[in-house]
């Protein structure tokens, strides 16, 4: 059984929170980012759309290890945001530390203790803790991602 209000656009990435009860899709059109809660086998209630919106088409999403945040990449300025996330869906922006020409991937590490961004000009790391953003580390630029991923 489909929700009442399906994401607008194309779907572009979808994540499961880490214990399960939430799903997140990146998507062509305003909102760009759509939550909603899972129960068993489907979807429920639509989360309320964030406050600070993607400047664009959602290209990816990937909630953090331990569901704490929400990171979505699309295109326009700043690239990536990262909500903090709960219970009760979206929640304020980190401080945007993510200024790159965006792709269409973002990963946290397993232990959560790196967020990586696929980019138009290489791809971006930092290091992440529930402050947020640190200094990005140095990473090649003369390559095009549309993926990124820990192993």
């Amino acid at each position: 059984m489909n929700p009442s209000t399906l994401p607008t656009g194309t779907g572009r990435g979808v994540a499961f929170s880490p214990g399960g009860s939430a799903v997140a899709v990146a998507h062509d059109n305003s909102p760009f980012v759509t939550a909603y809660s899972w129960t068993g086998s489907s979807l429920g209630t639509k989360y309320a759309n964030p406050a600070t919106l993607p400047a664009g088409n959602g290209r990816g999403v990937a909630f953090s290890p331990d569901g704490s945040a929400l990171a979505v990449i699309g295109p326009g300025f700043p690239g990536g945001l990262v909500y903090r996330w709960s219970g009760s869906g979206f929640g304020t922006v980190y401080d945007n530390a993510t200024e790159f020409s965006p792709g269409g991937g973002v990963a946290f590490s397993p232990n959560g203790s790196f967020i990586a961004f696929a980019t138009n000009n290489g791809g971006k790391v930092y290091p992440w803790s529930s402050s947020g953003f640190g200094s990005s580390y140095s990473t090649p630029d003369s390559f095009q991602s549309n993926g990124v991923a820990f192993i």
